[in-house]
């Protein structure tokens, strides 16, 4: 975990706070703490912002924002939210059939 908080900073620093590479890492992060540390309130956070910055970095369409909002549906059944875990999942699921059709 230590290693993909430094990795964040760094990238934070290089590539800047809104960007892809920091979206990306910002999801690996929350997914970290939900898989391993079962910080789920913790771990939900690091996708929402992670969803905001690829929002405006690629889209709401693009296959990346289908992972974020699986690991985001994964968050809220984790902590209860299960209405809120369906819609994410769900949308994850049209995004990713979405880009696979295209192929």
């Amino acid at each position: 975990m230590t290693l993909l908080k430094g990795r964040l900073r760094i990238l934070r620093r290089t590539e800047g706070e809104r960007s892809i590479e920091t979206g990306r890492a910002l999801c690996t992060i929350g997914g970290v703490h939900q898989c391993r540390q079962g910080k789920l309130e913790d771990a939900l956070v690091k996708p929402d912002e992670a969803h905001s910055i690829m929002k405006e970095n690629v889209g709401l369409d693009h296959p990346e924002m289908g992972d974020i909002l699986q690991a985001m549906g994964s968050c809220y059944h984790g902590t209860g939210r299960l209405d809120e875990a369906l819609s994410a999942f769900e949308k994850a699921l049209q995004i990713k059939c979405k880009a696979h059709a295209t192929y």
